[in-house]
């Protein structure tokens, strides 16, 4: 530290010597500014000294600083100085806690009030270097090395209502906790700062050797309080400097003044990504005023070029690639398709969900006439996802009371008990009204097989405070003492599972104008099978995932050609298309060629309560009924889903237990399990039935036949 300290002295001397015989004059004076220090933290507890803070990121103080200066001209617009003084950096860091506080037996909201006081000052010797703005005005530059004088703190933690328990569980009695004083551990000894400062000259006679100069400075801290800990004093000051000169500065000031002059010319480049300018000449041009001021005055004109893309320039670019069962991204260099004989068990979740204060049935359930309802069937619900049989589950309900006529349902409605849904049982009540008229009205169930129940919140609520969980608590539940109302059912169907499972389209465009409209086409055959569109710009990545796309999914050996149209607001368009083979094995093959064959049983367990992986009794039916069913050399994939809610590293982690426990309730050891979380979501999120039915764990057997 030494070494540099002497570094910056003999500099400034050897570049102030150079210059002595200039027309300016050495300067010394006083300078004294009131401090406000802005502590930059970021940190929970000093060193050894015990505190339950969870972050202290900011401080603030004030203090006085005092010291004397001189300064040296170096040529006619710059100048160098040092000046020795004291600062004060003390500070109060202090952070707020919101917290449940129980208070006699009761929970409410309270406060820990976490502050260390710190009393912090320092000796410093700082270097700057100086130009002159204008006639009066300055900046200067420069680097201050203090050393730490007092380094004292004092800490404690304060609950806004009621007592700490002490160490061993006991009420305390006090509202007071960790509180500690002393000496900072671990504190540096030398403080270093960057100094920025302006100031403004006034003079305070005619000669002009003395001035009274306003100063604001900013002192930006590069090192650490204390070592270890994320804690920089940064200071910005506000004070005067009284300067006195050895000799009057020149009656006849001169002024320096650059006027800049700029022409730009722009050209057009097709096909141009970067957009550039450069400078592509300069002149200077010179004149001199003379008067009570001298006038020195610089013309400099430059001349710039600016490239810009043409504004009709458009490219579009759509390559693919495969994503597998856990999300992992791979080329693709064909698709491959397989048909397999398959049993899917569909599951019903026993809710209905409203909107906002209404209780209407939302659109996206399907409603019938009486007249639909004669030739409505289950077995129609063939390459139908989980989702698509949810919306049409009023119907599933209306045809199994119709089959089961001593079935009884009891509809409870339920409220968010948020905002306009506050306490209002009778929403609650209309919502389940609305479910029983229609299956009254509709498929003609006696009103005596209803049972009406209202309250607010479910009896397993989802997250109050959130959009979401306040969406999921909207809704009427369906019970019944009849299991098979509400039970899954099985459809026995081809399916096709492809490899990869998922294709990632990638795409990129450049275009000088903003697009206007965008579409991706996927056709076989020259038929379109599938398709994306929107306003604006594409995504840059989007997923298709076939094996829960069976309708849409590619039926021949021929290959996929997938495109990307992007359109922009002059009506420029551009397309791009890569091509994906395709093969396709059928059944039919397999039974010519006798190629070994695959059965396919498809299982849900859904209604896992949030955040949680435990096998409730809502499952042990569906496991009992694969655990009957399941042979010996049959093959077990157990794939882990989660909502959007929750962080998605947690999400995969709950979606991999909630695998396991369903391959240890099923006694499948050798199964393999796979957690997905949200990496891959099984159905939109932006519906409650949907993100219910994406808590959930798919089960996939395989047994050779």
């Amino acid at each position: 530290m030494k070494k540099i300290i002497i570094y910056f002295i003999l500099t400034f001397s050897c570049v102030a010597s150079m210059h002595g015989q200039d027309s300016l004059y050495d300067r010394y004076g006083l300078y004294f500014g009131y401090v406000v220090n802005l502590h930059s933290t970021n940190f929970t507890a000093l060193p050894e000294i015990p505190n339950c803070c969870p972050n202290f990121s900011s401080g603030i103080g004030s203090g006085i600083s005092i010291g004397a200066l001189y300064e040296k001209p170096i040529g006619k617009n710059y100048f160098g100085g040092i000046r020795f003084g004291y600062m004060g950096h003390s500070a109060k860091l202090k952070a707020i806690e919101s917290t449940n506080i129980i208070v006699n037996g009761v929970s409410q909201n309270g406060e820990f009030a976490h502050t260390i006081d710190a009393t912090l000052s320092k000796i410093s010797i700082e270097p700057r270097f100086g130009i002159w703005l204008f006639d009066k005005f300055n900046a200067t530059i420069g680097f201050s090395i203090g050393y730490l004088l007092s380094k004292r703190y004092s800490q404690e933690e304060v609950t806004s209502i009621g007592s700490f328990l002490d160490s061993n569980g006991i009420d305390s009695k006090s509202a007071l906790r960790n509180a500690s004083s002393g000496e900072l551990k671990d504190a540096s000894t030398m403080l270093y700062n960057l100094v920025l400062s302006v100031g403004y000259e006034l003079p305070l006679n005619a000669r002009g050797t003395t001035s009274l100069v306003p100063e604001i400075s900013y002192s930006l801290a590069l090192n650490n309080v204390v070592n270890g800990l994320s804690w920089k004093a940064n200071a910005l000051t506000i004070g005067v400097a009284l300067k006195f000169s050895t000799k009057p500065s020149p009656l006849k000031p001169i002024v320096y003044d650059t006027v800049w002059v700029r022409d730009t010319t722009i050209k057009y480049i097709a096909g141009l990504t970067n957009p550039r300018i450069f400078l592509n000449g300069k002149t200077f041009n010179s004149i001199q005023k003379d008067g009570d001021v001298i006038n020195k005055i610089t013309t400099v004109t430059e001349n710039y070029v600016k490239e810009e893309a043409d504004p009709h320039s458009i490219q579009a670019n759509v390559m693919a690639s495969g994503l597998d069962e856990e999300g992992n991204e791979s080329p693709v260099v064909s698709m491959k398709i397989e048909e397999f004989m398959e049993d899917q068990s569909h599951t019903l979740l026993p809710f209905i969900f409203f909107e906002n204060s209404q209780s209407n049935i939302p659109k996206r359930y399907e409603v019938l006439t009486q007249d639909q309802t004669t030739n409505y069937a289950l077995k129609s619900f063939s390459r139908q996802n989980d989702l698509d049989v949810n919306h049409r589950l009023l119907n599933i309900i209306g045809r199994r009371m119709k089959e089961n006529k001593n079935s009884k349902l009891t509809l409870i409605g339920c409220n968010s008990d948020y905002g306009a849904e506050k306490g209002n049982l009778s929403l609650s009540s209309n919502r389940a009204q609305s479910i029983r008229d229609y299956l009254i009205s509709v498929w003609g169930i006696r009103e005596n097989r209803f049972t009406i129940e209202k309250r607010n919140l479910p009896e397993i609520p989802s997250n109050v405070k959130s959009e979401d969980g306040q969406a999921e608590n909207r809704r009427v539940e369906l019970k019944s003492e009849d299991p098979s109302l509400i039970d899954l059912f099985t459809v026995s169907d081809t399916t096709r599972h492809a490899t990869p499972p998922q294709i990632r389209l990638k795409n990129t465009f450049n275009s000088a104008s903003p697009l206007k409209s965008w579409t991706i086409s996927i056709s076989q055959n020259g038929s379109v099978i599938k398709s994306y569109s929107g306003d604006g710009t594409p995504p840059q990545s989007i997923d298709w995932d076939l094996m829960n796309d069976q309708k849409n999914m590619p039926k021949f050996n021929s290959p996929m050609e997938i495109n990307l149209s992007i359109k922009n607001e002059l009506g420029d368009e551009s397309n791009s298309t890569t091509v994906l083979p395709t093969e396709i094995l059928t059944l039919r093959q397999k039974m010519q060629e006798k190629s070994a064959n695959l059965k396919i049983n498809k299982y849900n367990l859904v209604l896992f309560n949030i955040g949680k992986s435990d096998i409730t009794e809502a499952h042990q039916k569906t496991i009992a009924m694969i655990k009957s069913n399941l042979k010996t050399n049959a093959q077990v994939q157990i794939e882990g889903y989660a909502d959007r809610s929750g962080n998605s590293n947690s999400n995969v982690k709950l979606a991999k237990e909630r695998a396991n426990s369903t391959a240890k309730a099923l006694g499948r050891s050798d199964a393999r399990v796979i957690g997905i979380g949200d990496k891959r979501l099984l159905y939109p999120n932006d519906t409650p039935e949907g993100r219910f039915l994406c808590r959930t764990v798919q089960i996939v057997v395989q047994t050779p036949e």
